[in-house]
């Protein structure tokens, strides 16, 4: 019993493995598209617009609280990324099936789970240079002397991996395409604007304590705090501790769900 259980478990853990880098090599022959856009373009035109011209028109050149709001912009990088990875399996549901084949090979769970791991490091990867190429274009505007990079490192892994549970549970709820639209205009749209794209947890706070507290339910407001604390060491943010505990614990939760979602829009048993 004991041997037949290892070795199903050993199977599972070879097609598993064999999923993981079928998804690398796909999204590798893709990989100048999303590097050029994600890891190049996205910083270049942030850093100019966000990081340069509205801080010099708004704050005159105030480099210490330039440099925390435009560290809030990263955000969209986490979200659009994996939901365009998520959107795939959404498309799958509606048209090809491949996801009928992967299912009969292993866990139709670890099909899931594979593919939020390949997201979340598929992302992690892409999000590396957006803080590099934006000191280099930034130069003294963006403030990075206090930065701990083994912090920043951990935050934009739990970043991705939020983000990908994020996206994975909303495309496993979704039944159709077509409700894509309107999950970015009333799901999206209001957890950046209060999760820390624009405004800090503390000066959301300060304002009202009550919105501080719900703001704190808001799972994108860790992915804000966490990078802002890495990057500045400012305690007026959200500990590390703090961030990764929380991006941890709603990836536990939308994990959860997206796999609940899953199999009942899939009936398998």
């Amino acid at each position: 019993m004991n041997n037949s259980l290892i070795t199903n478990w050993t199977y599972y853990a070879r097609v598993f493995v064999q999923l993981l880098l079928r998804d690398i090599v796909v999204y590798s022959k893709r990989l100048q598209t999303y590097g050029l856009n994600f890891a190049v373009f996205y910083p270049v035109v942030y850093a100019i617009s966000w990081g340069y011209l509205q801080i010099n028109t708004y704050l005159a050149s105030n480099n210490s609280l330039g440099s925390i709001l435009f560290i809030g912009n990263v955000l969209t990088i986490f979200t659009s990324l994996t939901f365009d990875i998520a959107f795939v399996y959404l498309y799958d549901k509606e048209h090809d099936r491949f996801i009928d084949y992967q299912m009969l090979l292993i866990k139709p769970t670890l099909v899931l789970i594979e593919r939020i791991i390949f997201a979340t490091l598929f992302t992690f990867i892409i999000s590396l240079p957006f803080f590099s190429i934006s000191k280099l274009i930034l130069g003294n505007l963006f403030d990075v002397s206090k930065t701990n990079w083994m912090h920043l490192l951990l935050i934009l892994l739990c970043s991705s991996l939020v983000s990908a549970t994020y996206n994975f549970c909303a495309v496993t709820i979704m039944t159709s395409t077509k409700q894509t639209e309107h999950f970015w205009m009333r799901f999206n749209i209001p957890l950046f604007t209060l999760g820390g794209w624009w405004a800090p947890w503390f000066i959301v706070n300060s304002f009202s304590t009550f919105l501080g507290v719900l703001t704190l339910f808001n799972p994108f407001m860790y992915i804000t705090e966490g990078l802002r604390r890495a990057i500045t060491g400012n305690p007026h943010f959200l500990s590390i501790q703090w961030c990764c505990f929380g991006m941890l614990t709603y990836s536990l939760v939308f994990t959860v769900v997206a796999c609940y979602y899953f199999k009942k829009r899939l009936d398998h048993i």
